[in-house]
């Protein structure tokens, strides 16, 4: 999966115990994320009950809206 290590190493608490957890969701539910120049700077995932969780953005990346675009992204997928 392309974004697998990105997502998963860009969250603090995460790490290379959870590439297959994340791996299993990433495969079957939706996920919106944002990149600048080739690193995740927003990300947020759906969990298997239907919750969203992950939610993430890099503290540079704070205050600009990126959280809120994630969430409608995801938000979409799950209405779809």
């Amino acid at each position: 999966m392309k974004d697998l290590e990105s997502i998963t190493f860009s969250r603090p608490f995460s790490g290379a115990h959870n590439l297959e957890q994340d791996r299993a969701m990433l495969s079957q539910m939706p996920y919106s994320l944002i990149k600048k120049d080739d690193q995740v700077v927003a990300v947020e995932m759906v969990d298997p009950s239907g919750y969203l969780r992950s939610h993430f953005v890099l503290p540079e990346h704070r205050g600009k809206g990126l959280g809120n675009a994630v969430e409608w992204n995801i938000s979409k997928q799950c209405i779809k």
